[in-house]
């Protein structure tokens, strides 16, 4: 599936912080593969203390990213973890259309 930066971003701050090995593990391997290239920095033109600006972010061209079933089952249990708690923002909403 396509992914751009501000999905990634937020899908990164979404994923768990804990949780039993394969978890822990599976998310090391999802932040590995959802980090912002240097490549793609570049492109952007981000320099060090430089403020996000939401809209090049949202231009920036997308990735093309592969989840396996475990990786996606993660990503559902995180963002439903956060629909239970009623935290979910209008930010979330791309990524449930993703994943859920």
């Amino acid at each position: 599936m396509e992914m751009g930066v501000m999905d990634r971003l937020i899908l990164l701050n979404t994923l768990p912080k804990q949780g039993d090995i394969v978890t822990v593990r599976v998310v090391r391997e999802l932040r590995e593969k959802l980090e912002i290239a240097a490549d793609e920095i570049a492109a952007l033109g981000w320099k060090s203390g430089d403020p996000i600006n939401s809209k090049t972010l949202e231009a920036a061209e997308k990735k093309e990213l592969e989840f396996g079933k475990v990786e996606q089952g993660i990503i559902k249990n995180a963002l439903g973890n956060l629909d239970k708690e009623k935290k979910l923002t209008e930010e979330h909403i791309s990524l449930w259309d993703m994943f859920c």
